[in-house]
């Protein structure tokens, strides 16, 4: 098994993973986010976002804290992961990936901090219509470190404390079949 997962330079921060003191301010940007028919900067429903008022940096994650916890669950690890698109490529430095069912969890750190955690498909990563462990992995990061994750593609944020709308969120955004217990 390879080492190294890619992503397209585009899906960085679409599905983020952000501190949930931001869900309002969020939950507003995507009510007033511009038609999908509207056209700017040349771009369909191309918008600058802002900054979230709490960073990811300002809860002081620590890499190895959360390294250990998303390894003791993930399908696989990659300790290296690049970036680009078309015949452009590089190495994302201070980077890792953990993959679960379809999607990874995609981790940037510096100085032994986290400071950015998004989430994209992979054809590396286990192709199954069921997730347990994603949805494990989703919950306990909402849980242990009060996590929301925005998909900016899907207009939505979910609260990953909740484990009932995590579920649906993966049902309705990518199709996963989730038993109801």
């Amino acid at each position: 098994m390879s080492d190294t997962v890619f992503f397209h330079e585009d899906y960085e921060n679409q599905i983020e993973l952000i501190p949930e003191q931001n869900y309002f301010r969020a939950l507003l940007d995507l009510e007033n986010l511009p038609a999908k028919d509207e056209i700017h900067y040349g771009f369909p429903n191309a918008i600058i976002r802002r900054e979230h008022l709490v960073q990811i940096t300002d809860l002081k994650i620590c890499q190895d804290e959360f390294l250990k916890l998303l390894g003791a669950i993930s399908i696989n690890y990659f300790n290296k992961v690049s970036t680009g698109y078309g015949n452009s490529t590089q190495i994302k430095k201070n980077t890792v990936a953990f993959g679960f069912e379809r999607l990874g969890i995609f981790v940037s750190f510096d100085a032994k901090i986290i400071t950015n955690i998004w989430i994209c498909l992979s054809p590396l990563f286990i192709q199954s219509n069921h997730c347990p462990k994603l949805l494990s992995a989703l919950h306990i990061l909402g849980s242990t470190y009060n996590l929301a994750l925005i998909d900016w593609d899907e207009e939505i944020i979910v609260r990953l404390s909740n484990l009932a709308t995590i579920k649906e969120y993966l049902i309705n955004a990518f199709e996963y079949m989730i038993p109801n217990s």
